[in-house]
Parts: C-alpha cells; sequence; structure tokens
C-alpha cells in the first residue's frame, strides 16, 4: 500500500509500525503482520510524503507520527483504513479516539551476542640496515562479546574480541552511530574509540626475530548502511582509525601513523522473535612508521616501517530484546 501526504517541508514523518492494530481481517485464520517497505520518510521541499506498507484485508488502524510530536504529549495521527484486494478507504481519525495499545514512542532496542571467530595476520616489517621481515599467523575458536543499543537515530555499540596470535592479544571497540536518512534503508555516521593490540616483527642487532606487542588507542570515525527484512538483516560499513595514544612493551617508540582502515560486514538471520544467528566478515589494513630503540635486545631502529593485514570471520548468536 502506498500512502501520500503532506504536511510542513522537510518534516519526519513515520509509522509506528510495532503499534499497527489490524481491528477486523478479512481472513481470521490468516496469520499476517504488518510489513514495513518504507515507513520513516522526511517530507520534500513542498512538503509532501510516501509511504509504503503490506496490510492485510480488512479494518487497520494506522498510527502516523510527525516530528512536533517527538518532544511533546501529543498523540499520534490515527488512520482507520479498510483495505481489499481493489482499493483502499481513508477515514481520518485524530488524536481524540483512543488508542487500543498504548503508543511507545521510539521503544531501544537492546542485543547482546556471543561469538567464535578465524583471525589472520600477514606483516612486513622494514628498516635501514635490516633485511625485511614477514609475520604470518592465524587462530581459531576466539570469542567475541557484544552489546548493542538501537533506538529511532541512535545506534550504541560495545564489542571485545579475544585473539591468541604469536601473542595474547585483546581487540575493545565502543561506537556511536547516527542516522542520516529516514527510511528502511538505513545510512549511519560512525564515530568512536577502539583499543588495540598487534604483534609487531622486529630484528635485532644480530638479525634476529622478535615480537613485541603494540597497544594503541584509536579514533574511529566512517559510515554504515543497514538493511533490514522480515527474516534477514545486513551491515556494511567502512572506518578509518587514527591512534592517539600509542604503547610499546619493549623500548622507546616515535610512532607516525600513516593509514588505518577497516572493512566490516554483516549478515543475521532471524531464528525466532528474539534469538539471531549471523557472521561478520572484517578486513583491516594498518600501516605506521616508528623507531625503536632497545638496548639489552640489541635493537635500534630508525625509520623502520610495519604494514599489517588482519582478516577476520566470526561466527554469532544474538538475544535481542
Amino acid at each position: 500500500m502506498h500512502l501520500y501526504g503532506k504536511t510542513k517541508p522537510g518534516t519526519p514523518v513515520f509509522v509506528d509500525v510495532d503499534n499497527i492494530e489490524i481491528i477486523r481481517q478479512v481472513d481470521p485464520n490468516l496469520k499476517f503482520k504488518p510489513r514495513p517497505i518504507l515507513s520513516s520518510v522526511k517530507s520534500d521541499q513542498v512538503g509532501n510524503f510516501e509511504l509504503v506498507l503490506e496490510l492485510p484485508n480488512g479494518l487497520v488502524q494506522l498510527p502516523i507520527i510527525f516530528d512536533k510530536y517527538l518532544n511533546t504529549s501529543g498523540e499520534p495521527l490515527l488512520l482507520t483504513l479498510g483495505v481489499s484486494e481493489q482499493n483502499v478507504q481513508m477515514n481520518v481519525k485524530i488524536s481524540e479516539r483512543p488508542v487500543k495499545k498504548k503508543i511507545k514512542k521510539f521503544r531501544p532496542k537492546y542485543e547482546v551476542g556471543v561469538g567464535l571467530g578465524f583471525v589472520s595476520i600477514n606483516e612486513t616489517s622494514s628498516a635501514n640496515g635490516f633485511s625485511e621481515r614477514k609475520l604470518s599467523d592465524s587462530s581459531f575458536l576466539n570469542p567475541r562479546i557484544t552489546a548493542s543499543n538501537i533506538n529511532r537515530n541512535w545506534w550504541f555499540k560495545f564489542a571485545l574480541e579475544l585473539e591468541s596470535l604469536q601473542q595474547s592479544l585483546a581487540q575493545i571497540q565502543v561506537e556511536a552511530r547516527y542516522r542520516l536518512i529516514n527510511s528502511s534503508r538505513h545510512f549511519w555516521l560512525i564515530g568512536g574509540l577502539s583499543q588495540q593490540s598487534i604483534p609487531l616483527v622486529t630484528v635485532d642487532g644480530a638479525n634476529n626475530m622478535q615480537l613485541v606487542k603494540i597497544s594503541a588507542l584509536r579514533y574511529v570515525a566512517g559510515a554504515a548502511y543497514f538493511y533490514e527484512m522480515k527474516k534477514w538483516k545486513a551491515l556494511a560499513s567502512a572506518t578509518f582509525n587514527y591512534p592517539f595514544y600509542v604503547n610499546l612493551d619493549s623500548g622507546a617508540l616515535s610512532y607516525t601513523p600513516k593509514y588505518d582502515f577497516n572493512l566490516y560486514s554483516e549478515i543475521k538471520y532471524r531464528y525466532s522473535k528474539t534469538w539471531f544467528y549471523g557472521m561478520s566478515l572484517a578486513y583491516e589494513l594498518n600501516s605506521f612508521g616508528y623507531d625503536l630503540r632497545n638496548s639489552q635486545k640489541n635493537i635500534n631502529y630508525t625509520n623502520a616501517t610495519a604494514t599489517a593485514g588482519i582478516l577476520r570471520a566470526i561466527l554469532t548468536v544474538d538475544y535481542a530484546f
């Protein structure tokens, strides 16, 4: 069903999908849940808007909320629709008509999840006067914990990953995402902080390989595209990371970041109302320059560079409430 209307230009308009009331249904034995296709929009320059939903044949009460109701106690606009295969009859009812269900404004949604994953790192390190060194390592069954809160325009996420490579490493990420466009296809801006630890391959004065752990606190900024269907939902994002604090567990470090970006994608299948099974795939490319001095290990690097590519694949189980 396509519903057209007009309001003030640039006004957010959306259907409170969770509170659509099916008053009477032509086929009472048919279990049909209204499905939003384009249930949240913003009116154009002259105030026109279009909403698209799938509704059952019968009598349906549709709550529509405009931006002016977000911070007041006003009631939504209620439309009583007579839906049939041939046409739709509309009878507008304003807030004086009581709502059968209590309208909740932008009820936050929470998700917690656990997962097990695979991680692989390929790193190259080189410095003046030393031969190039490479590190390749991978591990399985690395645990991951996530928690997130999603409401109308904000999406907060926390993630913790423990990885067993040459050294035990931990990845911690806290993100805040802001939705840019009011539609069922969500575009989000991403900002946040992350803590990352990776092994850095070096060589000492005798040209023996040495491994040290580098830890960095980083700013995270980027964008994401989120799409949700009845049984599936998917997310793809690209973020750039910039370190503001770096610690090396061996020697003095002069650290110069070059580039650090992350490509991430995930897909989840809704097994039931609250349970999701999913998989995520991420690739991070990190390049930096550094100077390193350690008299005990006879290391003296100047103008050294390192580039690390990290691939992660994780199977997840999420509970939504």
